[in-house]
């Protein structure tokens, strides 16, 4: 079970899965600065779903906002794993349709590269609304990035990479190893996005995720990331016809973190498929960088989005093909609506998995994670039913008969 202040910086950014559409602010509380009664204290509205009876405690509080909290949740033993279950305080600005929208396009969309929704039990009047979702315990992109490259420390750490030519040689191949498996990663959640005609509309650093921590899934080519945080994701509501035949699907409604806004977006407010795949590739850039996201502000986004679009050319270790492709994914035109000239997600899922197959005659593996058994167990109680621990398994309460009328 994770434990202490280092875990909990590492898994802080969960939150950010999980942030409402209202873009109201959000603080985080870590677990080593909570009291010890309100990590072990269970929500007394948990208590009341079917799956109250079979969580021991919060190991984790990961933050709470105007739309409610989030929580890391231990499973009773002999139960074994952790769900991540977010808190939705009834609101006037945050509806029951809007919740339910959210929850529609998780359950709709199935990938290995989504954070999962593993279920829902959607609010009456008075009581929250609780999404029940998968933890992923990599972090966000910036801290998984670094830990995977190395950090301080490690054999290909930064330290080490600036006195020793070795060292640093071994760093520039994780580094080119990292931004193939993101790219991947990242892609093909968005396809499936994508495929669904969904925009995500709010792909940045801290929408990506890694499934798990540590980086031994560098050397295998198996690590798995994650796009989350579907609060801003929408269906496209309107066409129009462009080059080929084709059509494009786009939005009006406006939304996003204003400082990864792609150019569309501030010049002329529409939101599709294209802007996605921008906000991906100066993300993954930025990450790769390890610089400017420190002084990125309103003012100053579209400069630094330009550096990070020449400084990646400028590192001619990374292969080519690679360097290219991201290059297509950020383009730019003069009046900023340039954006047809980028690939789709498909399109650029195919050259990324091809450079993959090319340099490490590799396919990066899917993978996936499957909820806890002991929720999938009480995830098949009816409706209504509770959950409770009972031996090694999993046993359904029938809830009590109402009392006769007198």
């Amino acid at each position: 079970m994770l434990s202490g202040c280092f875990q909990a910086s590492k898994l802080r950014a969960l939150l950010t899965l999980f942030w409402a559409t209202s873009g109201a602010a959000v603080y985080f509380k870590e677990a080593c600065n909570a009291s010890a009664d309100e990590a072990l204290t269970l929500s007394r509205g948990l208590l009341h779903t079917k799956y109250g009876g079979i969580f021991e405690s919060k190991s984790l509080h990961l933050g709470a906002g105007a739309f409610g909290s989030v929580d890391l949740y231990t499973l009773k033993a002999p139960c074994q794993g952790e769900v991540v279950v977010k808190e939705i305080s009834t609101r006037k600005d945050y509806s029951t349709e809007e919740i339910q929208a959210e929850i529609d396009i998780l359950n709709s969309v199935t990938s290995p590269n989504i954070v999962k929704l593993y279920d829902s039990v959607l609010s009456s009047s008075s009581e929250p609304t609780y999404l029940f979702m998968e933890p992923a315990f990599g972090g966000v992109l910036h801290d998984a990035w670094a830990e995977k490259a190395g950090g301080w420390f490690g054999e290909t750490g930064r330290f080490y990479s600036w006195f020793y030519t070795s060292a640093k040689e071994a760093r520039k191949e994780v580094k080119a190893k990292l931004l193939s498996m993101a790219l991947v990663g990242t892609l093909r959640g968005l396809k499936a996005l994508h495929d669904q005609e969904i925009v995500h509309r709010d792909v940045k650093p801290d929408n990506i995720f890694a499934a798990d921590s540590g980086n031994d899934c560098v050397q295998d080519m198996s690590c798995r990331f994650l796009v989350g945080d579907l609060g801003a994701a929408i269906k496209v509501d309107e066409y129009k016809n462009i080059s080929g035949g084709k059509q494009l699907g786009f939005t009006r409604k406006p939304h996003g973190t204003v400082i990864y806004l792609p150019p569309e977006v501030r010049v002329g407010g529409i939101w599709c498929q294209y802007g996605d795949i921008w906000a991906l590739g100066i993300s993954l850039i930025e990450a790769f960088k390890q610089k400017l996201k420190e002084v990125r502000t309103p003012l100053t986004a579209e400069w630094v989005n330009g550096k990070l679009r020449d400084n990646i050319q400028n590192e001619t270790w990374v292969p080519e093909d690679l360097r290219d492709l991201l290059s297509d994914m950020t383009q730019e035109g003069e009046d900023g609506v340039d954006f047809l000239k980028r690939p789709t997600a498909s399109e650029a899922l195919a050259r990324a998995e091809a450079i993959v197959l090319k340099k490490y005659n590799i396919t990066v593996p899917e993978g996936g994670s499957d909820p806890p058994a002991c929720f999938t167990a009480c995830r098949e109680c009816s409706a209504g039913w509770s959950c409770s621990i009972d031996g090694d398994s999993v046993k359904c309460i029938e809830p009590a008969a109402a009392p006769d009328s007198q």
